[in-house]
Order: structure tokens, then C-alpha cells, then sequence
């Protein structure tokens, strides 16, 4: 997996955000993200974005609320970091 495909794993719905704002390019041509400069003024834009950022993060709480076989839940679990208290 190269470095340019993780934002599309990451964060789908901001991948897609992008995606539909400027085209599929800036996946392999990070320089085209340039373009996203002039929709930061765009409130539909925003709107798209702050919704991506949303779904990242309820996707995140899912993941946390549902681990899968062979991840601890509860106390066990620290975040790196942490220390045990």
C-alpha cells in the first residue's frame, strides 16, 4: 500500500469529499489538493467536510466499542502513552 492510498483507508468519506470537490488525481498527485484552497470559502464544501469528519469519528467510536477478536476492551486497554494507574 503506498503512502497515497492511506487517507482513502483513514478516512473515506473525507477521500470522497475531496474527491468529488477536485476529481480522483490528487490520490497520485498530492499537489492537485492545491485546489482545494478556494472551496475553504465554499460552505457546501465545509458542510461536506465537517460531515466526513463526523463519520470519522463515529466510525473510530465503533471501532473502540467493538473490539475484534484477539483486542482487550476495558481496563486493560491503554492508549500509547498512557500509563497504568
Amino acid at each position: 500500500m503506498t503512502p497515497r492510498r492511506w487517507l482513502r483507508l483513514a478516512n473515506p468519506a473525507l477521500a470522497d469529499a475531496i474527491s468529488q470537490a477536485i476529481g480522483d488525481n490528487w490520490i497520485v498527485d498530492h499537489g492537485q489538493l492545491r485546489g482545494l484552497r478556494p472551496l475553504a470559502a465554499d460552505r457546501a464544501f465545509r458542510g461536506e467536510f465537517l460531515k466526513a469528519k463526523r463519520t470519522a469519528k463515529a466510525r473510530f467510536a465503533g471501532w473502540l466499542k467493538a473490539p475484534p477478536a484477539g483486542r482487550r476492551s476495558g481496563d486493560d486497554v491503554r492508549l500509547p502513552g498512557q500509563t497504568h494507574s
